[in-house]
């Protein structure tokens, strides 16, 4: 099912639709606009995409691009487990609630990718006002109305991990790794269309 729904092969294209070229262009504009305010870093530009990088033909109005391009990858914040309380927020570590703390970090849920360990390159989905471990890499969207995260969610789910993990008796992911792992982007309406989609096929 995410095979094809990532292909575009699980809802039909609608023309009217504005291309993700489009889309990519306005969330570039929003990142210059981020960094230009002094939110986030200058990063290096990231290399152009290669034709072997491209495991299947898109679909039209469908755009490649790099993780780094959509989002802004940073690490969660340590947080010794002694410090954890009874009561307060969720504490996300690297797969999962593992307790609770006085603050959170993050108001809104987020996209993280387990970076140490055995679930190393696992998506996940925190809670709202959650504090996020540095067990986890957080995906910060540069314009979070701009794309469809539960989408990005289930394309990380079957992404090609093997240049996103690294170290075998101790499995890691790095932000550098990270930042240039290739997705497909679709029109924003057919990201939406399809996660309805595949969430429906899932219940079944």
């Amino acid at each position: 099912i995410l095979t094809l729904a990532v292909q575009g092969k699980l809802v039909p294209q609608d023309p009217a639709d504005e291309p993700a070229s489009v889309l990519l262009q306005k969330i570039r504009a929003e990142k210059d606009r981020l960094i230009a305010e002094g939110k986030i870093k200058k990063d290096k530009p990231l290399p152009p995409i290669a034709e072997e990088e491209k495991p299947f033909e898109l679909p039209v109005g469908w755009e490649w691009v790099r993780l780094g391009e959509l989002v802004n990858l940073t690490y969660g914040k340590n947080l010794p487990t002694t410090s954890l309380t009874e009561d307060g927020f969720q504490v996300f570590g690297a797969n999962g609630v593992i307790g609770r703390y006085k603050e959170y970090l993050y108001e809104e849920e987020q996209l993280l990718i387990s970076c140490r360990g055995a679930y190393s390159g696992k998506p996940n989905i925190s809670p709202e006002k959650c504090f996020v471990t540095n067990n986890s890499i957080v995906c910060e969207f540069f314009a979070r109305s701009m794309v469809n995260l539960p989408f990005v969610y289930r394309q990380l789910q079957i992404a090609d991990k093997s240049r996103l993990v690294t170290g075998s008796a101790q499995p890691q992911v790095t932000v550098a790794n990270a930042d240039p792992l290739v997705l497909a982007v679709p029109p924003l309406p057919e990201q939406s269309r399809i996660v309805t989609r595949v969430e429906e096929l899932m219940r079944l």
